[in-house]
């Protein structure tokens, strides 16, 4: 098996850093956090600010920014029709973008840093499954 550990320091985050940058906050919103109630104290998740405004996109330029990141990582993403929100996975924002060929996961850490790994890949390398792509009506 043959695990490869990406960074994309400078072109990712500087695409990522330049769509966010001259974005005007699009509408978004705040999800509601359900759960049980807090038996213990939370630990405490260091600041994303990056995932924070890739929140603050539209869904097209929010899009346009993932599939820039997968393609940045030397992935394959020919089309995107659509981005999830999945989790937070060891303090960095998982998003998966839906592109025509396949999924993929999209890593974002607070600094910026961007790891790309293809969904169908993502038990074997132990890290969370991606979630089945929203059905279009």
């Amino acid at each position: 098996m043959k695990v490869r550990l990406c960074t994309l320091a400078v072109s990712a985050v500087s695409v990522l850093a330049l769509a966010l940058g001259g974005c005007d906050g699009g509408g978004g919103g705040g999800g509601s956090e359900g759960g049980a109630p807090p038996q213990q104290v939370a630990k405490r998740v260091k600041p994303n600010p990056f995932q924070e405004k890739l929140l603050a996109l539209n869904e097209r330029d929010r899009m346009l920014t993932l599939m820039r990141a997968v393609q940045d990582d030397a992935g394959q993403c020919p089309r995107i029709s659509g981005s999830t929100y999945q989790q937070d996975y060891q303090n960095m924002a998982m998003w998966v973008a839906h592109c025509s060929n396949r999924d993929w996961a999209v890593y974002i850490s607070p600094s910026g840093i961007v790891q790309v790994r293809a969904c169908n890949e993502a038990k074997q390398l132990g890290l969370p499954e991606c979630a089945a792509s929203p059905a279009k009506s």
